[in-house]
């Protein structure tokens, strides 16, 4: 089987967390104690739930590059955080718009947001620029990172343990 990269989940039966770690799962279960992680065939990445601490944890613990991605069936927003060394160097988020609901009393946690009224997205990175443009092709944008980073987030690579 050839490697597979990118981000291929298009459909969630509710909220959803899993943890990308670039090490072998072998180190993944020594570390969290725990035997729910899978690593693909031919990849680098061992994927497990769990959420952004989980994965800050083993890049930190491991020396690793670490990618938490989210999803949120009530807000319906998703997200990812990259983690290397222990520190988050990349982060991105899009979904429904809640500015208006929260009036004044928002701090965006942002470098770059934009907003067409309905849909909000959001992007920070210690690493690379992207324009507003860029941000707002929501899970194309995702997809373009994961396979940046030769990772793949697919319902096949989740553990079944």
């Amino acid at each position: 089987m050839s490697e597979k990269t990118g981000f291929d989940i298009d459909e969630f039966g509710g909220n959803f967390d899993a943890v990308l770690v670039q090490s072998s799962a072998d180190a993944v279960k020594v570390n969290l104690g725990r035997q729910d992680c899978k690593q693909l065939q031919d990849s680098a990445w061992t994927v497990l739930a769990g959420n952004g601490d989980v994965a800050r944890k083993l890049s930190a613990e491991l020396a690793a590059d670490a990618i938490y991605f989210g999803f949120g069936d009530a807000s319906g927003w998703m997200i990812y955080d990259f983690f290397q060394n222990g520190e988050k160097v990349e982060s991105y988020g899009f979904g429904e718009d809640y500015s208006e609901e929260m009036g004044g009393n928002y701090a965006s946690p942002w470098d770059i947001e934009t907003s067409d009224g309905e849909t909000q997205w959001g992007f920070s990175s210690k690493l690379r620029k992207a324009s507003e443009q860029e941000i707002q092709k929501g899970e194309a944008f995702i997809d373009e990172f994961f396979k940046s980073q030769n990772a793949y987030l697919g319902w096949e690579a989740l553990p079944t343990e």
